[in-house]
């Protein structure tokens, strides 16, 4: 007989970036936007994918804050997805898609 279970875990993840963390970022999402506006499809010897776009675009709308929030989130995201691959029964374990959300305050 299995067993089933479900279960819900809910936690507040604190980042912070350092001055200069934040400066290598600006520097690098700005080389990387020249990149794009000169036509280039490789970046630092990887491809310009949807995700570098989209940081760029976030960088214009949103600034820095906004670009820096789309990092965590994936980061956190890909965090969520390598646990159940390093679970030693993974075909044991179901993980529904990771929802992160930034908090107010």
């Amino acid at each position: 007989m299995a067993i089933t279970q479900r279960h819900r875990v809910t936690f507040t993840v604190t980042s912070k970036m350092d001055s200069e963390t934040q400066g290598e970022l600006e520097d690098g999402i700005l080389k990387l936007a020249k990149a794009i506006a000169k036509g280039e499809t490789t970046f630092n010897g990887y491809k310009i994918g949807h995700k570098q776009r989209h940081m760029v675009y976030l960088l214009l709308t949103g600034g820095m804050e906004a670009v820096a929030d789309f990092i965590i989130k994936n980061a956190l995201r890909e965090s969520i997805r390598n646990f159940k691959d390093a679970y030693s029964d993974s075909e044991a374990l179901k993980v529904s898609p990771a929802m992160v959300s930034k908090v107010a305050g």
